[in-house]
């Protein structure tokens, strides 16, 4: 941490979060990672402590055992899959955990160019992605920029996180703030995707 303030220039950490939580030990992250991260936060070093991860259940398991201030999950709040809130918005509104959403386009999936080759996704996920594709561009529409459109206005995380690589990508996010998805498209999407 001293090592990661002093290149950050900075003297505290706003919001340290464990990432993948899936690839840990859950025991040891309820046991002693968190107890470590939560003295940080005694001594100002650090602000919020958050974990992140896919997994739902194991990410309300930690949860309900250590309380955390943040819980990021990613591909459960887009055009293909809308568990986040029903999962974990107990957390949101009775204990004042902030819920943030990653991963709008599905890890690339609703993306011009589709998912990398390494995307582990099951090949229903990767049709689904397909058919969703081809209706934004049939309206000559992003689906990345329809993807983060209903992101944005999916119900219950209090954030949602987006990347970007390069200017070009940032001014498409932001025009999203503007983009009015028509009704029909959206329609189309819902049924594209029901199966």
């Amino acid at each position: 941490l001293r090592a990661s303030l002093k290149r950050l220039g900075t003297d505290r950490i706003d919001l340290y979060q464990i990432h993948d939580v899936e690839f840990g030990n859950e025991s040891l992250i309820i046991e002693e990672t968190l107890p470590a991260l939560m003295k940080l936060k005694e001594n100002g070093d650090v602000l919020s402590v958050g974990i992140t991860g896919l997994s739902l259940p194991m990410l309300s398991r930690i949860a309900k055992a250590f309380p955390v201030d943040t819980i990021l999950s990613y591909c459960h709040a887009n055009l293909l899959a809308r568990d986040f809130s029903p999962f974990l918005e107990a957390f949101g509104e009775n204990d004042g955990v902030g819920l943030i959403n990653a991963s709008v386009t599905h890890m690339g999936v609703l993306t011009p160019q589709g998912p990398q080759d390494w995307h582990p996704a099951p090949p229903q996920v990767f049709a689904a992605g397909d058919r969703v594709r081809k209706l934004c561009e049939e309206q000559g529409m992003n689906p990345a920029e329809v993807a983060l459109r209903y992101a944005l206005d999916y119900p219950g995380p209090d954030s949602t996180l987006i990347g970007v690589s390069d200017e070009a990508q940032l001014a498409s996010s932001l025009s999203v703030l503007e983009l009015e998805v028509p009704e029909d498209l959206q329609a189309e999407i819902e049924a594209a995707v029901e199966p």
